[in-house]
């Protein structure tokens, strides 16, 4: 029971935390350099928590050669997880209360990406698609303020708003990795294959960084970055926001990794993804958006789906 309170309160305050290196537009903070900082600190606690866990270095490094199952799933991951998380970061400069309950969304690409992916096994039976259709409807009623003006006119709204639009995107992205997710866990161990993710993205928007802002030298990580960025990290006392968000990243990806051995995975997602309410008050109560209080009952219904398909 501790472990499926601590799963959703370390996702949304990670959110949180995220959303304070973010929420001032003109900052100059941009999203490379704050997932830089993330999955630097989440590199060294991966290696930290490996040395001092009881089980070692086997599960950080396996023994083995890396199969190529392994690898491709890696290479496959990486460019999608940078491009979801940078359309995150993004969203969540918008807003977090109406852009978190997006995520939930995840459940309705995952078979569709199952079926492309696996095949057909990976179809829904029916209380999954009575889940889909209510987690459907719940994101519909997200813009169901403006149902007067047509009966569409919520979808509409739901592709005309860039937050929403980035939000789509890393769900969609989310429910292809989840995919290669589990099949680079079974092919090492988790926490090797948490080391590996996390350092591929870390060199891949790096490398991205460098691209983007023209300045390809390897001298130290600030060259990569745009350096207002990281000047602003310090000026504006955002680093300490930014590397707690790192370190409950990583607090959230030790939790869930723990409660997956103990307790069934369908409850360990469900549980993560109630932070979604957590992000909704937050976004009212901490970062005065308006209007929160209209995304709480999607938010359930979209909940509501989520159980009966885990279920």
């Amino acid at each position: 029971m501790i472990l499926l309170t601590l799963i959703p309160l370390f996702a949304a305050l990670k959110n949180v935390a995220m959303k304070v290196g973010l929420k001032e537009k003109d900052s100059g903070v941009d999203p490379y350099s704050l997932l830089v900082v993330i999955h630097g600190i989440g590199i060294v606690l991966v290696l930290l928590f490996g040395a001092f866990a009881p089980w070692g270095w086997a599960q950080i490094v396996p023994p083995t050669e890396l199969s190529r199952e392994f690898l491709t799933a890696l290479a496959i991951k990486t460019p999608l997880q940078v491009v979801a998380l940078v359309s995150l970061l993004y969203a969540l400069r918008h807003s977090l209360s109406f852009s978190m309950p997006l995520l939930l969304l995840t459940p309705v690409f995952v078979p569709l990406c199952g079926v492309l992916i696996i095949g057909p096994s990976q179809l829904p039976d029916a209380s999954g698609w009575v889940g889909i259709i209510l987690i459907i409807v719940g994101a519909y009623l997200l813009n169901g303020s403006v149902m007067a003006q047509g009966v569409l006119a919520p979808l509409k709204e739901l592709v005309r708003h860039r937050a929403s639009l980035l939000m789509l995107t890393t769900a969609m992205l989310w429910s292809i990795t989840s995919i290669f997710d589990k099949i680079g866990a079974h092919a090492a161990t988790p926490l090797s294959w948490v080391l590996y993710t996390y350092s591929a993205v870390f060199v891949a928007v790096l490398l991205l960084g460098a691209l983007l802002y023209g300045v390809p030298r390897l001298r130290s990580v600030i060259d990569f970055m745009p350096r207002r960025s990281w000047r602003n990290l310090r000026t504006h006392s955002l680093l300490p926001a930014l590397v707690l968000a790192g370190v409950l990243e990583m607090a959230m990806e030790t939790t869930q990794m723990y409660a997956v051995t103990v307790i069934t995975v369908a409850y360990v997602i469900a549980a993560k993804r109630v932070s979604v309410l957590i992000d909704i008050a937050a976004g009212g109560l901490l970062f005065d958006e308006q209007h929160y209080r209209k995304a709480f009952m999607p938010a359930i219904i979209m909940l509501a789906g989520l159980f009966i398909i885990l279920s």
